[in-house]
């Protein structure tokens, strides 16, 4: 290997790309990455719109949830960046976990919050399930019922002559309707 090649790849390894290196048989994490006194590698801080990428969301959505008081103020980087660490990513990840199942965002606060406090959520979060489900349910009669008298108003207006179903100011189909 070329000398300017050797430079080269180093000060890829200096920015943060690339492996990590491999010095006289010792593998280095790449730069970029803390390394704690026991050898660990930290993961490195992440601005807003590596921590959205790797939520799945928009940096739009973490700011709002910020707002909200779901995801709790960033530190700020010297150039008044906001940075994150990986709690944040699992935060997030759990957020749009808990809507996708139905939890508003209200509910998931209340989750996230009995959390902090060091509290049990799983029974927290049956409760929210049970009531949401009874909730379901009621809906669910509701529009059963609807979808019958929609049916049963459909067929009566199909047997209607077409000038009788006009025959009204606007439309004598929903204007005859009892």
């Amino acid at each position: 290997m070329r000398r300017s090649e050797t430079i080269r790849r180093e000060s890829d390894a200096d920015r943060g790309g690339g492996r990590a290196r491999h010095v006289r048989g010792k593998n280095f994490p790449r730069a970029g990455r803390d390394v704690d006194s026991g050898g660990c590698v930290k993961p490195k801080p992440l601005l807003i719109g590596q921590l959205a990428a790797s939520a799945g969301i928009k940096s739009d959505s973490v700011r709002f949830y910020e707002r909200c008081g779901l995801l709790p103020k960033p530190q700020r980087s010297a150039a008044g960046y906001r940075v994150y660490d990986g709690a944040a990513v699992s935060r997030l990840r759990f957020i749009k976990r808990a809507q996708s199942l139905g939890f508003s965002l209200d509910e998931v606060r209340r989750i996230l919050s009995l959390q902090g406090q060091g509290k049990a959520t799983c029974q927290s979060v049956l409760a929210i399930a049970a009531a949401t489900l009874h909730e379901t349910e009621v809906k669910l009669r509701e529009l059963q019922k609807f979808r019958d008298s929609l049916a049963e108003n459909v067929k009566r207006w199909e047997r209607l002559p077409a000038r009788r179903r006009c025959a009204a100011e606007f439309c004598g189909l929903i204007e005859s309707s009892s």
